[in-house]
């Protein structure tokens, strides 16, 4: 039998169903869910990845940042990369005469 797979209670099951609701994109949505059934009712992660359409070892990494970092393991900048693509005016500026 499968280790039963429990997430820590930082958040009531009604704070997270309004952050499931709040969540945009289907991604964060799915791991959110992972969250709510490991809080709800704990079963294995394959289990809960079966009901979610996430893989099992993603269910383990995510319940296990979950449990230590709280709520906070799900809000980051998500998995792109351009946070730092735009430069500022100023910036932007003085990238040209650096060329010259």
């Amino acid at each position: 039998m499968a280790k039963v797979t429990r997430a820590v209670h930082h958040l009531s099951e009604e704070e997270i169903l309004k952050r499931i609701k709040r969540t945009v994109g289907f991604g964060r949505v799915q791991k959110w869910l992972a969250i709510l059934i490991a809080t709800i009712d704990p079963c294995p992660a394959g289990e809960i990845a079966r009901h979610t359409g996430l893989a099992e070892q993603t269910v383990h990494n995510l319940i296990s940042a979950y449990n230590r970092l709280g709520p906070l393991a799900l809000e980051g900048p998500g998995k792109g990369n351009r946070g730092r693509a735009y430069l500022s005016m100023q910036e932007g500026g003085e990238v040209p005469q650096s060329f010259l």
